[in-house]
């Protein structure tokens, strides 16, 4: 790995990761980059939030939208405009200098060479000396607290080192506003007050020696609650070792019925592997889609006990029989009021003493596409064609 493709992935986003697992930006080297769908829908939102600070509105062109992606617009508007009337919120008009930095990229390289990182927002106000660096979540999940939070500070100090002498600062405020992760009567938003002293003894005492822990070939691979969107998860052998060790020591020890082995375990036990489980199901679907990416690739999983097969799909009518198939039979398939389903339509034409293999110019198999499956599955293999895979299920089929 040279210095340049290190560097790149020392980001503010990811910086609680590596900063507590230095070794991750090892494994990470040469991991393919992959946005999930709630992940894209975040970029999808940062940029109409862009847009109605920076312009007052947004359009769909704006955003950029990939084919297929079909997002409730009106939904994702109202969560933005919470972020974006708070922001507009601190902004003073008597202010003599623009106090509002947006989408602002900061160069850190003056602490430790490529360090970098794009703040949502970050506003200065001149009156009571404060920075107020604000960052907005789209997930539903659990707020996020902005309190010790890494990424945060990180842009805390990158807006710092960017202010010129004649602002001085003596309140530093980091906020989350997460609308759509609000409960009852939270409002998602929450606040963290510091000092700019603190923030920049805590980038020269931990963000830079975290990043200088990165430069040993053998820095170690610490698992934790970080590792969940790590791009080396299923590749990782930490997380594997992990997940042996709490299988081991949980499980081991139970009879092969599955009826009576969560009975057999203690409290303790089951509230371990409760307390693990999604980070093992993120392992285990990690680690599977490296595995299909490897058989889409042409290599051969069959000593493995795995081979590649396409995935189930039910037969559908094709587009336009349900006038074509009314007119030859009238009513007979028909089901308040629509056609009903293909082994329905076969049921009531033998019911009818008619064949039901007239029906199959009307009828088509859906290709969904390729997934994984135990060697015995009673599917045909499937070499693909294609060089590498670009889509893949969230978990294995197998596994559901």
């Amino acid at each position: 790995m040279n210095t340049n493709e290190k560097h790149a992935v020392l980001s503010a986003s990811s910086s609680k990761r590596w900063m507590s697992c230095p070794g991750s930006i090892r494994m990470c080297a040469g991991a393919p980059a992959t946005e999930g769908p709630y992940a894209r829908e975040g970029t999808v939102a940062h940029r109409m939030a862009e847009m109605l600070l920076k312009d007052g509105k947004y359009t769909v062109d704006g955003l950029a939208l990939r084919e297929g992606e079909d997002y409730a617009l009106g939904e994702m508007c109202q969560a933005v405009m919470v972020y974006v009337n708070y922001v507009s919120g601190l902004c003073r008009m008597d202010v003599k200098y623009d106090p509002l930095v947006i989408e602002a990229r900061f160069d850190l390289s003056c602490l430790y060479p490529g360090m970098y990182g794009t703040n949502d927002a970050s506003v200065y106000d001149h009156v009571t000396r404060t920075l107020h660096v604000i960052d907005y979540k789209h997930g539903k999940g659990v707020l996020v607290d902005p309190e010790n939070n890494t990424q945060l500070m990180y842009y805390a100090t990158g807006a710092l080192l960017s202010l010129s002498p004649d602002r001085p600062v003596e309140r530093v405020v980091l906020t989350v506003v997460q609308p759509r992760a609000a409960r009852d009567s939270e409002s998602g938003i929450l606040h963290w007050e510091t000092t700019p002293e603190s923030i920049l003894h805590w980038a020269k005492t931990e963000l830079v020696p975290a990043a200088k822990r990165t430069e040993d070939p053998n820095a170690p691979l610490v698992v934790g609650d970080h590792c969940r969107f790590c791009p080396a998860l299923g590749t990782c052998p930490a997380q594997a070792q992990r997940a042996i060790e709490i299988a081991q020591m949980d499980f081991a020890t139970l009879t092969p019925k599955p009826a009576g082995a969560l009975s057999e375990m203690d409290t303790a036990a089951l509230a371990r592997v409760v307390l693990h489980s999604d980070l093992i199901r993120s392992w285990l679907q990690a680690a599977e889609a490296a595995l299909f990416t490897r058989a889409m690739n042409g290599e051969a999983l069959g000593g493995h006990g795995l081979k590649l097969v396409a995935k189930r799909s039910n037969r559908k009518w094709k587009a336009g029989a349900e006038d074509e198939l009314k007119a030859k039979y009238g009513t007979a398939l028909l089901e308040a009021p629509a056609l009903c389903t293909v082994p329905a339509a076969e049921k009531k034409l033998r019911a009818l003493n008619l064949d039901p293999k007239a029906l199959a110019q009307w009828i088509e198999k859906p290709d969904n596409g390729l997934v994984l499956a135990p060697a015995d599955d009673k599917r045909p293999e499937v070499h693909p064609g294609a060089p590498a895979a670009e889509d893949f299920l969230d978990s294995a089929e197998f596994l559901k």
